[in-house]
């Protein structure tokens, strides 16, 4: 299999899979315990999707406040937390802003993605310029009645220039290409947390409208009524307890962990590909100043 791939696409995913392994890690350390993680290291390619569907059967057959007690105990400092206010009204203004920041950031990195391509293009072409002008210079030297003075000779010129600029399309592939590739993922990642919050927030407007039509019945419930009413309380209960922690993991860690990341990660990583460019420029500066004397 790997013979038919490229070497460049294997390492390229080689990279992804390591940054997103020490990305999970970093984030939450339990997950390394998690069955779903120790699922995707562990098994071949073959059991994998059997193994998978056991494990999202195992997920989704746990009750409302079995998910609910095991958030609080894989997040036990949200517990001093309060409950968000108006927790929809923030969620949809929270949704709002990654979706249009995801339209963005898709044209930012398609755009660094195509000058990257570009530099790669240009430091290709570089080298044949250099080339042909040596091949330029020994078809003029071999001819005898060429008169003088004689065509500078610039291959060395354009070979140096050729040299310093080579790092160019790493410069953008690693750096730029690479800041905002990362972003689109985080904020497809918070997205699906949205997504997830969205899904407990239908469940639980759906249990309080349980609870409203007790309130619409005439006169005295009758026992029949009054079990479906404490078993739907119960119900009610529950959804408001995994609502409630999912809302604090959501607002107080997910989303503090997003922006301070996010921004923390793009000031380095852009600061660092400043520096690179400052540096191909000093380099490109000495290197006209000295052949100036030409």
């Amino acid at each position: 299999l790997f013979g038919k791939m490229k070497e460049s696409f294997i390492e390229e995913r080689r990279h992804g899979l390591e940054e997103f392994m020490k990305r999970l890690i970093s984030r939450h350390r339990f997950l390394i315990h998690s069955m779903p993680f120790q699922l995707f290291i562990s098994k071949h390619s073959n059991t994998f999707d059997k193994q998978k569907r056991g494990v999202e059967r195992l997920i989704t057959s746990q009750t409302d406040d079995n998910i609910a007690t095991m958030f609080q105990s894989l997040f036990p400092e949200l517990a001093g937390f309060n409950m968000p206010t108006d927790p929809l009204e923030r969620v949809l203004r929270l949704k709002d802003y990654l979706t249009n920041t995801a339209k963005q950031i898709q044209l930012l990195l398609e755009s660094s993605a195509l000058i990257a391509d570009k530099w790669g293009d240009i430091c290709l072409n570089s080298k044949k310029i250099t080339s042909s002008l040596k091949s330029l210079g020994k078809v003029e030297d071999g001819y005898a009645q060429r008169p003088d003075p004689p065509r500078m000779d610039v291959s060395g010129m354009f070979e140096s220039w050729s040299g310093v600029v080579s790092e160019k399309p790493d410069h953008w592939s690693e750096g730029v290409v690479a800041i905002f590739k990362q972003e689109k993922l985080d904020i497809e990642s918070m997205l699906n947390v949205v997504k997830q919050w969205e899904a407990v927030q239908r469940k639980l407007t759906k249990s309080m409208e349980r609870m409203e039509k007790y309130k619409k019945i005439d006169g005295e419930l009758n026992e029949k009524q009054k079990a479906a009413e404490n078993k739907d309380k119960d119900s009610l209960e529950k959804v408001r307890g995994l609502h409630t922690i999912i809302t604090k993991i959501l607002f107080e860690s997910e989303v503090v962990y997003y922006w301070d990341n996010k921004t923390q990660s793009f000031n380095s990583q852009v600061q660092n590909f400043f520096e690179k460019q400052y540096e191909v420029s000093s380099k490109l500066v000495k290197l006209w100043a000295e052949e100036k004397k030409y």
